[in-house]
């Protein structure tokens, strides 16, 4: 079920906001960022991790590149 799940839930099925059906597009932009993990990142609790110079700047060079990637999405 979760395969047809997903291809219901993508942007192809996103009615386009037309100023009339806010609460419609809203709903189904929120389920869509929901469904992809997305709304800290929308919502802007999870904000892109700053960049540091010491020992742990791969690590943190990785983390800055999968938040990049999934901001992205957004």
């Amino acid at each position: 079920m979760k395969k047809m799940l997903t291809e219901d839930i993508s942007l192809c099925n996103i009615v386009k906001f037309d100023g009339t059906n806010f609460q419609s597009w809203k709903f189904q932009l929120k389920t869509l960022f929901d469904y992809n993990g997305l709304m800290d990142i929308v919502e802007g609790k999870e904000t892109l991790p700053e960049e540091v110079t010491d020992a742990n700047a791969a690590t943190r060079d990785a983390h800055r590149t999968t938040w990049k990637r999934r901001n992205a999405k957004t």
